[in-house]
């Protein structure tokens, strides 16, 4: 019993020393020096310009989903979007027969129909003109190129969408006049190349008529659906279909747009009035408009203390309350963007890529998607916004664009019909906002 007790002081006496002696790995304040200043800072009212720029043209690239389509939208005016596309023969040394006779033709796209900008139930007129021009793979086209066809359409038709095999497509009729000879002609069906030096393509416009919305339709070029069928009669009702996917296909929009009729505030910034911007902004896919947004502040952050970034989160809030926007009805439908990409630009306006967009580090954080819980798109940028503090990067702007924001696709803003009004500086409660949670070092 003595030797448990004496053990047992043993420790006692162990832990004793050991509490009283102070743990020199921990920092305590006391020992930080005064004039060191360090402190965690957060900002949420830094000044943020803002306001809705057009643009000149954007570029269409060769891929499946295509737009077509004629658009009066109440806020954003007049969209008018036609396509260019080639028919590719998907076989060699075809023959129909010296017998077969043309009964008829169209085109059939298979259509999104939960990405249209527009009134379905509106009747469109369609246009259809051949080629002067091959369409060439290595190209990249310009969206206001529209000098590639022949003036004269060889059909025109008014039509809506209609469902074939229980999907939603766009049939237009294409007139015997032109598909006849394909068939009667198989010298020009020996290959795909031989084919397409004779027949380019096709050139569809649309237009609507002024008292009606209209509509822009979302087209998968790609679909099993889609492609220019010729029906035709040897012994029995036949069909052939040229498709618009392959090794030579190209597709491209062109796109007109006027916003004569637009909502007026628009009209004011479109036309210079940058200032109008504080009211709202407009922002929509296809190369109708931008935004260009300034910080100018942020650097002057830094001019008396050295700045470590946590976090940099730019905000931008579609203004519901004034503007009707996403699904209006079940024929009616203005789509808001599920995500924005912001980008930055040199000292000429030339647009570069914010640093958080294209470090790998950063996958899922730079984001630019719309949040549903906090009714706002959102972006973190604290690489780019250290590097602008730390004097690295020069502060000249961003863009705010429809496109989505990964770095291989932001670029492809034909790819995206979708549209926003946000709240600008104005509105206290929605205003663009700038939230910077950083540290400060003021003696570095």
């Amino acid at each position: 019993m003595i030797k448990y007790k004496i053990i047992f002081l043993c420790i006692l006496t162990s832990l004793s020393f050991v509490s009283c002696k102070k743990d020199k790995r921990v920092l305590g304040s006391n020992v930080q020096p005064a004039e060191d200043g360090l402190s965690s800072s957060f900002i949420d009212n830094m000044n943020v310009i803002c306001y809705t720029k057009k643009y000149d043209s954007i570029a269409c690239y060769n891929s499946r989903y295509k737009f077509l389509g004629h658009n009066i939208d109440p806020y954003f005016g007049e969209l008018n979007v036609g396509m260019y596309l080639n028919a590719n023969l998907n076989l060699s040394n075809w023959d129909f027969g010296s017998t077969a006779k043309i009964v008829s033709s169209e085109i059939i796209f298979a259509i999104d129909f939960l990405d249209f900008s527009g009134d379905t139930s509106a009747l469109l007129n369609y246009s259809v003109f051949p080629l002067n021009t091959e369409l060439n793979k290595t190209l990249v086209y310009l969206s206001n190129n529209e000098s590639l066809h022949n003036k004269t359409p060889i059909s025109t038709s008014s039509l809506k969408f209609s469902i074939l095999n229980g999907k939603p497509v766009l049939r237009i009729p294409i007139d015997t006049s032109f598909s006849g000879p394909i068939i009667r002609n198989k010298n020009y069906l020996v290959s795909n190349e031989t084919f397409l030096a004779q027949y380019k393509g096709f050139y569809i416009k649309t237009a609507v008529s002024a008292n009606s919305q209209g509509t822009i339709f979302k087209c998968d070029l790609e679909d099993e659906t889609s492609g220019f069928y010729i029906k035709y009669n040897v012994n029995a009702l036949d069909s052939f279909k040229f498709l618009f996917k392959g090794s030579a296909s190209v597709k491209h929009n062109t796109i007109s747009y006027a916003y004569n009729n637009a909502h007026p505030n628009l009209k004011s910034q479109l036309a210079g009035d940058t200032a109008a911007g504080a009211n709202n902004l407009f922002l929509k896919g296809l190369g109708v408009s931008k935004l260009r947004l300034y910080i100018p502040n942020l650097k002057s952050l830094a001019d008396s203390f050295s700045v470590a970034v946590n976090r940099a989160e730019l905000l931008l809030y579609p203004d519901f309350a004034n503007f009707n926007q996403g699904k209006i009805s079940n024929a009616v439908r203005y789509n808001i963007p599920s995500k924005l990409s912001l980008i930055t630009c040199d000292s000429v306006g030339k647009e570069k890529y914010v640093l958080d967009q294209v470090n790998p580090l950063d996958a899922g954080r730079y984001d630019g998607g719309y949040d549903d819980v906090r009714k706002c798109y959102v972006f973190n940028i604290p690489r780019h916004a250290q590097s602008i503090l730390s004097g690295k990067t020069k502060n000249y702007g961003f863009y705010v664009v429809v496109a989505n924001p990964e770095k291989n696709f932001t670029a492809l803003r034909d790819n995206y019909i979708d549209r926003v009004v946000l709240a600008g500086a104005a509105n206290n409660d929605l205003r663009p906002k700038f939230n910077l949670s950083y540290i400060k070092f003021k003696n570095p």
